[in-house]
């Protein structure tokens, strides 16, 4: 989704903000990476207020790793 296709992407962003508007409640978006949805959080910020997005980073814990996520 990133660079391959700019103007798509553009267009599912925009995409996403028509469906964000139609809601009444919020909306979850999962992406298969962190580049993905670091791209994906940036070009909705165009759209869709600063205040209503929030970006999720993965913490790249493996799942046998002793940690507090």
């Amino acid at each position: 989704m990133l660079k391959k296709n700019h103007n798509n992407n553009r267009n599912y962003s925009y995409r996403i903000k028509e469906y964000f508007e139609k809601q009444n409640g919020s909306l979850c978006i999962l992406a298969k990476d962190n580049n993905e949805a670091k791209y994906l959080f940036n070009e909705l910020k165009l759209f869709i207020d600063n205040d209503l997005i929030q970006f999720f980073p993965d913490n790249e814990l493996l799942p046998y790793e002793h940690f507090s996520i």
